[in-house]
């Protein structure tokens, strides 16, 4: 997306927010009109005016905790999600159901298969916390030649 909109990390964070198209269409009205076209410029949705300038605040606070008044609690550098490969198409449901997640976690952590499953031509992976990977794919393993998109033994 940075790329996209020529390394302008404001227009990408405001097209991650409110789609690549509604920003773009915004730029092109500004230029049709002759106004400037960066990201302060654009006439965009207002939940969009005001992501970006919160996601600003909280860099900033980030940066500096103790000039806010604020303490941040340590977080330990540690990977928290594991990418799992998994051996074709899965059943999201079923998916939950092995890690031991409710399907909503599942669909939040791997927003792009926004079916019942994963894409039947890939890719053929899930992301999961780090903590349930292993039951995870102990579960899995525990599925003898399971067809994974639709619960049936394959014969």
């Amino acid at each position: 997306m940075h790329q996209k909109f020529d390394n302008d990390w404001l227009l990408a964070i405001a097209a991650y927010n409110a789609g690549p198209g509604r920003v773009n269409r915004a730029i092109r009205e500004n230029k049709r009109k002759g106004m400037a076209t960066d990201f302060w410029s654009l006439r965009l949705p207002k939940e969009t005016s005001a992501y970006v300038p919160k996601l600003l605040v909280l860099c900033e606070l980030i940066k500096d905790p103790s000039g806010f008044g604020v303490t941040l609690p340590s977080i330990a550098n540690r990977p928290y999600f594991t990418k799992i490969e998994t051996p074709g198409q899965v059943d999201l449901m079923q998916a939950a159901d092995l890690a031991g997640m409710t399907p909503e976690a599942i669909y939040e952590l791997n927003p792009g298969f926004s079916q019942w499953a994963t894409d039947p031509s890939g890719p053929h992976y899930l992301l999961l916390p780090t903590g349930v990977a292993d039951r995870f794919l102990i579960q899995l393993s525990h599925l003898k030649k399971w067809n994974l998109s639709n619960g049936t033994d394959i014969k």
